[in-house]
């Protein structure tokens, strides 16, 4: 990263001095990180990669296959902040629990981005999920179409989801048809 990425409030004097320092130190060790933040005001972007957005938003989708619930969590763990686990942990349990009621499977196909906008580490994206929900012996495709606005931060471990927001958004659900078509095979 280039240190004149960095920004500084302005003092003069001795002050410079500190300020180039850290300048330089930011853009040197923090120069991979989406924001950094110092007390001496340096503040370091740089754009998240693309293909990191796609790795740990198409892990998402993968937990779905996750039943454990300890292994779900630390799935998630790997995925999302802290503070985005706690969010998504109980929402993505439902989820399968429901499933697992329902005696249904569900397997992703494929993932099509249709746009993926980054500016720093905000991320908005489109895209379409397709794949196939078996129940009762009867096979069900699905092609769902989403938008949603994320942003991510660069952890010790490396780049998680800090936040998230489904703007449009459908689920992998069996309709009333389908349940019942299930039900009158048993």
């Amino acid at each position: 990263m280039d240190p004149n990425e960095c920004a500084f409030p302005e003092s003069g004097g001795q002050g410079s001095k500190l300020k180039s320092k850290i300048h330089k130190t930011c853009a040197l060790v923090f120069g991979t990180l989406s924001t950094i933040s110092l007390g001496m005001g340096c503040s370091c972007q740089k754009d998240v990669p693309e293909e990191t957005f796609k790795s740990l938003h198409g892990r998402v989708y993968g937990s779905i296959t996750v039943d454990d619930t300890d292994a779900l969590y630390e799935t998630l763990a790997e995925i999302f902040t802290q503070r985005e686990v706690e969010k998504n942990f109980e929402r993505i349990r439902q989820f399968h629990l429901k499933k697992a009621s329902e005696k249904v499977v569900i397997i992703i196909d494929d993932i099509e981005y249709r746009s993926i906008d980054v500016s720093g580490a905000s991320v908005d994206a489109h895209w379409i999920v397709r794949g196939r929900i078996k129940h009762n012996r009867h096979l069900h495709r699905r092609s769902l179409e989403y938008k949603a606005n994320y942003t991510l931060s660069k952890e010790e471990d490396g780049w998680k989801i800090s936040d998230s927001e489904l703007i449009e958004h459908a689920d992998f659900e069996l309709t009333e048809e389908e349940r019942e078509l299930g039900q009158s095979n048993d």
